[in-house]
C-alpha cells in the first residue's frame, strides 16, 4: 500500500512582485560525503510545464555536475511552456525537446531531495528522501518579463547545491 502526504511546510507566497526565497536559501552547508558526490533532485509541480521545468533547468545548469536533476507533475501537460524554454535560453540553457512527465513513486525513490514547487502537493513518502517546498507562483500565461523574478528565485535557491554534498537543510531539521 502506498502512503501519500502533503509535501513540506505550507508557506504562502509573498505579495511582492518577486517570489519569496525558498527555505533552504542562505542556510549553512556541509561538505559531508566527499568531493564529487552526486545529489539527485526531483522538482515537482502540478503540470510539469512551468515551475518544475524552470527549476530543473536552472538547477542542472547551476549544479556544476554535482546534481542529477529530474522533474515531474501530478497532472502533466502535453508540452513544456514556450516561455519557460525562452527564459532558460536567456541564461544559456537549452531546454528544447523536454516533455512533461507524470510523478511516480519510482521517481521519488530515485531522489535524494524532492522539491515541491507548490504547497500542499500530494507526494509519495519514501524513507530517506528529504522533502522541501519552494512556494512559487504558477507562471501559466506569463511572458518572459513576468517569469524572470521566478527564474531568479529558482537560480538563487539552487546555487548552494553546487558546493555541498547534501542540499542545505531547513533550520532545525535533521537528515
Amino acid at each position: 500500500m502506498t502512503e501519500w502526504h502533503a509535501a513540506g511546510q505550507h508557506v504562502g507566497v509573498t505579495s511582492s512582485e518577486r517570489p519569496s526565497a525558498p527555505p533552504s536559501l542562505g542556510r549553512r552547508l556541509t561538505a559531508e560525503g566527499g568531493p564529487g558526490a552526486m545529489i539527485n533532485v526531483l522538482f515537482v509541480c502540478v503540470h510539469n510545464a512551468g515551475r518544475s521545468q524552470l527549476a530543473a533547468g536552472l538547477a542542472e545548469a547551476i549544479g556544476g555536475g554535482r546534481l542529477s536533476v529530474a522533474s515531474a507533475g501530478t497532472e502533466p501537460e502535453d508540452h513544456v511552456s514556450d516561455v519557460v524554454i525562452g527564459s532558460l535560453a536567456e541564461v544559456g540553457v537549452d531546454w528544447t525537446g523536454r516533455t512533461p512527465t507524470r510523478l511516480t513513486r519510482q521517481a521519488v525513490e530515485a531522489a535524494d531531495v524532492v522539491v515541491a514547487l507548490k504547497p500542499s502537493l500530494v507526494l509519495p513518502q519514501v524513507d530517506g528522501v528529504r522533502y522541501e517546498t519552494w512556494p512559487l507562483p504558477d507562471p501559466a500565461g506569463w511572458d518572459l518579463d513576468g517569469i524572470r523574478p521566478c527564474a531568479s528565485t529558482c537560480a538563487s535557491a539552487s546555487s548552494p547545491w553546487r558546493r555541498a554534498r547534501h542540499p542545505p537543510h531547513p533550520e532545525g531539521a535533521h537528515p
